[in-house]
């Protein structure tokens, strides 16, 4: 082999090191994602379950305060 061939092999290998290096570090960083994403969406479901128990004694609520509004309103005309 000629000094050009051990050469442009060396290149070659240095090439595809960067390239796996930087396809290491990007899958790695798609996991690291996935992993926040999926955490997130659970948040976001038990977050939506306090609400929906927060939702429904505001409605509770609504509707005696409109009660007691039509009562109060009879009484003072």
């Amino acid at each position: 082999m000629t000094w050009e061939i051990v050469s442009g092999f060396t290149v070659l290998l240095g090439a595809v090191i960067s390239i796996m290096n930087v396809v290491v570090r990007v899958n790695r960083s798609l996991i690291t994602l996935e992993g926040t994403v999926r955490r997130l969406t659970e948040y976001i479901e038990k977050q939506d379950a306090k609400n929906e128990h927060f939702y429904s004694k505001l409605n509770t609520l609504d509707k005696r305060v409109t009660l007691l509004e039509s009562g109060s309103k009879g009484g003072v005309e």
